[in-house]
């Protein structure tokens, strides 16, 4: 049907009429114009209604740009089979992504991501021995470690060059994790340490570990003797005093170093000058006596008290450490003198001070100092995108009879674990109080707050008078001995530790001057580190009963770390502990993150 009437013209002779006939005629051609469609786009050429194609087809139309463009048959079977429908720029490469370049719509390009997953990695979990458990709050020992959710159940990965965010779960309701069996395998040996990574094998998330070789790190080294020092209140010089340097450890004690009998104490000093521009850490002090002879008396050399000492100017001198030790019987003995790891300051210059009884010459066969160094780069550790990735490819081992091997960067460092002391493939971790406690598992991410108490079980210990004013463990005359300690391992050094050591001592002055002092040892037994607590008594037959406490801040430091609880007793004094059984009269905290 027609969209428009005109009216007819009845008589031209009647212009009039006409006129006005033909005027409304062209207002309704006009106006019907104006209601169809330009095929150049003059206006108006908008629809203000449906449009019906009468199950017609619309030929010829472009490919879709916009968000509200017509799709073609053509384009739906492109996107069917994996095609784009939008034009995308050609190029880019792994792990990029498209990046819009300004306001304008569908300007993009392929950029590399700032950081991509590593700029805020989401770790869900936490390395545990209880399994559900993420942070275990009774004693366990167990043969499988696990990696639990905690704040979630993702991790990323690192393959083909593309972080990928993955479940180590199986489901919604897993609470378990990735586990591996370490079961009493040779692999994992007794008193050994091992990073653990999380790792692709075939597709296929896993737990695994390398272990801390001995080949990894060089902790200290022998130095080599540069230019001797020597000093005293001796009337006499010492005596071929480079011999002490000569690198023979075995030797007579005609040919040692050698100083004549002068004021008793100390006094007499052999040493180093590393030369300029050079200082070092020292970690440890060997020194051997002669092979035929003890160092100030052809019997068993008395508990000798020696010095160590640090200086920049050869004037100025710093007490690094003084130790007392055993007695030392005549022989090609050697005897350790530990430095704590507290001590960081470089010296140019390091002496040892010998106790002279002032009757006895001192003979000494040979002195070593050990410097301490940076560990190095052994575990192959680095940053990848902020996470602590594998720097190298390496063998990662993921069950006792299997290993892979993980490309740069594909080994995803969760922590860090170390074998208990006595049995292959066994972890423990203690959280109650008791002799000898230890942690044997620190994670990287999601750390919390640890802590271990150690201490003695007994109920009274009697001391009796120890002239020889030497370290021991803490009630080590009730057969303790070294068991009282606490020991926890570290995978990074990033924070500090804090040890401290509390006791209950009723001390009893039986004849001149009492002394007691409780210190704390750390990977020894037999000096002390940071800060000691002491007590003295100066009148006969007093007593008294006190609580010392010492207390140490362990610089950052990796890998595994033995506190010990010691105590000195000076001369002419017995001690007892009226404590009944617990935590109170012998308590070495450890506190930590991991």
């Amino acid at each position: 049907m027609s969209k428009i009437t005109l009216n007819p013209v009845g008589s031209l002779t009647d212009t009039t009429t006409a006129a006005n006939t033909i005027n409304i005629n062209s207002v309704t051609v006009q106006n019907a114009i104006d209601n169809t469609l330009s095929r150049d786009g003059s206006q108006p050429n908008v629809m203000e209604a449906s449009l019906d194609m009468n199950s017609n087809r619309i030929l010829n139309l472009p490919a879709p740009v916009g968000s509200l463009d017509p799709v073609r048959l053509v384009d739906l079977s492109t996107l069917a089979t994996g095609g784009t429908i939008n034009t995308l720029p050609t190029g880019g490469t792994a792990s990029q992504v498209l990046t819009k370049n300004t306001s304008t719509n569908y300007d993009v390009s392929w950029q590399t991501p700032a950081g991509s997953a590593g700029s805020n990695p989401v770790f869900g979990g936490r390395l545990t021995l209880s399994s559900g458990n993420p942070v275990m709050s009774s004693d366990v020992t167990s043969q499988t470690l696990y990696y639990a959710p905690y704040n979630g159940k993702t991790l990323p990965t690192y393959t083909g060059g593309v972080w990928t965010t993955r479940n180590f779960t199986s489901s919604s309701s897993d609470q378990v994790g990735l586990s591996l069996n370490l079961a009493g395998s040779a692999n994992w040996a007794a008193d050994t340490t091992h990073d653990v990574f999380a790792v692709m094998d075939s597709g296929t998330l896993k737990l695994g570990t390398r272990l801390w070789d001995a080949g990894m790190f060089t902790t200290e080294t022998l130095l080599t003797p540069n230019v001797t020092i020597t000093t005293g209140t001796t009337p006499t010089a010492w005596t071929s005093a480079t011999n002490a340097f000569n690198g023979t450890t075995s030797q007579p004690f005609v040919n040692c170093a050698t100083v004549s009998p002068g004021n008793a104490g100390e006094g007499q000093f052999l040493g180093q000058d590393w030369g300029v521009g050079v200082s070092n850490v020292i970690s440890k002090v060997v020194i051997y006596q002669p092979n035929d002879h003890a160092i100030n008396g052809p019997g068993p050399t008395p508990a000798e008290t020696f010095t160590v000492y640090g200086s920049n100017d050869n004037s100025a001198w710093h007490l690094i450490t003084i130790w007392r030790g055993n007695d030392i019987a005549a022989g090609n003995t050697s005897f350790t003198i530990p430095i704590s790891i507290t001590e960081t300051t470089p010296y140019r210059y390091h002496r040892v001070g010998f106790d002279s009884d002032g009757v006895n010459a001192l003979r000494v066969a040979q002195v070593q100092f050990y410097k301490r160094n940076a560990p190095a780069n052994g575990r192959r550790l680095t940053h990848n995108d902020g996470v602590l990735v594998n720097d190298a490819s390496m063998t990662i081992r993921t069950g006792a009879a299997t290993t892979i091997t993980t490309a740069q960067f594909e080994g995803i460092y969760l922590g860090t674990i170390h074998i208990d002391t006595s049995t292959n493939g066994s972890l423990t971790a203690t959280t109650s109080y008791g002799l000898s406690r230890t942690y044997g598992v620190w994670n990287y991410y999601n750390k919390v707050p640890l802590k271990l108490q150690a201490g003695s079980l007994a109920t009274v210990k009697s001391y009796t008078p120890d002239n020889t004013q030497r370290w021991n463990v803490c009630e080590s005359t009730l057969g303790i001995g070294s068991t009282f300690n606490a020991q926890i391992v570290i995978g990074v050094a990033e924070e500090p530790v804090r040890v401290d050591l509390c006791r209950d001592i009723f001390l009893n002055c039986i004849s001149a001057a009492a002394s007691y002092e409780t210190g704390i040892g750390v990977d020894n037994f037999i000096n002390f580190s940071g800060r000691e607590s002491s007590c003295n008594i100066d009148t006969v037959g007093q007593a008294i009963g006190f609580q010392p406490c010492a207390m140490l801040i362990v610089p950052p430091n990796a890998g595994t770390r033995i506190f010990y609880g010691l105590e000195r007793q000076g001369n002419n004094a017995t001690g007892i502990i009226t404590s009944s059984t617990g935590p109170r009269h012998a308590l070495l905290s450890v506190e930590w993150r991991g």
